[in-house]
C-alpha cells in the first residue's frame, strides 16, 4: 500500500513539475476568425463613421411597422413621431436612437447583432422600443430587421431570466464564435452585474490571453 501511495505521489508531482515547462500552442484567429489580424500598435484611432444618408435611412426604418399592426398610441406619442423628426432635422439625437444608429449600420452591413438581458426589446425605461408589439395580437415586429431588401445582417433580441452568471456564460460562449456576431449583454440595473462578475472576470476581460479566444 505504501509503494502505491508513493508511486501515486511521484506521479503526481512529476504531473506537478511538468506544468512548469509547458507552453501552449499560440494560435489566435481560428476556425471562423481565421483572415482576421491583429490590428498595429499604432492604430489608435478608429474610424467608426457611417454615412449620413445611410444613418437617416436607419433612423427612418428603426420606427417603421407594417400597416396591419396596433400599436399602443403612447407609443407614436413618445417614441416613434420623435425619432421620426430627429432624422428630419438631424437635431437632439437621444441615447436611443443613437444606440439604434449604431446597431443598424452594423446590421446595414452584414454583421449579426445579438442583445441580450432582461426586457431588453422594450428596455428598462421604456426608451429603446427595439421590438414592437401588437397590442391586440401580441405579435413582435423588430423594424431593425427590416432595413433594405435581401438583408443579411440581422438583430437578435433575447430577454433572459434573472439568471445573470448563466445568461452571460452562454453570451460569451456565443461570442467566441464568429468575429460577424456582436454579441450584447445588458444588466438591467446595476446590482445585477454582480451576478455575472465571476464570468467577467474569468472570461469577458481576459479570455483572448487566457484561453487564447477571440470575443467578437
Amino acid at each position: 500500500m505504501k509503494q502505491k501511495e508513493q508511486d501515486y505521489a511521484d506521479f503526481l508531482n512529476k504531473a506537478l513539475t511538468s506544468t512548469d515547462q509547458f507552453q501552449p500552442q499560440e494560435a489566435p484567429c481560428r476556425n471562423n476568425w481565421s483572415g482576421t489580424t491583429w490590428p498595429g500598435k499604432d492604430t489608435t484611432v478608429w474610424d467608426t463613421g457611417y454615412p449620413t444618408d445611410a444613418l437617416r435611412l436607419i433612423g427612418v426604418k428603426s420606427v417603421s411597422h407594417g400597416e396591419e399592426m396596433t400599436l399602443h398610441p403612447r407609443l407614436f406619442r413618445s417614441h416613434l413621431e420623435p425619432r421620426s423628426k430627429q432624422m428630419t432635422t438631424g437635431e437632439s439625437i437621444d441615447w436611443a436612437t443613437a444606440e439604434a444608429l449604431a446597431i443598424g449600420s452594423l446590421l446595414h452591413q452584414g454583421f449579426h447583432v445579438r442583445l441580450s438581458g432582461q426586457d431588453v426589446g422594450r428596455g428598462t425605461f421604456s426608451h429603446r422600443h427595439a421590438t414592437l408589439i401588437d397590442s391586440l395580437t401580441n405579435e413582435s415586429y423588430t423594424p431593425l430587421d427590416h432595413l433594405v431588401p435581401e438583408q443579411k445582417g440581422f438583430l437578435e433580441v433575447a430577454s433572459s431570466p434573472l439568471s445573470e452568471e448563466a445568461v452571460l456564460g452562454f453570451e460569451y460562449g456565443m461570442s467566441i464564435e464568429s468575429p460577424r456576431r456582436l454579441i450584447l449583454w445588458e444588466a438591467q440595473f446595476g446590482d445585477f452585474f454582480n451576478g455575472a462578475q465571476i464570468i467577467i472576470d474569468t472570461f469577458v476581460s481576459s479570455g483572448e490571453v487566457k484561453w487564447l479566444l477571440q470575443s467578437g
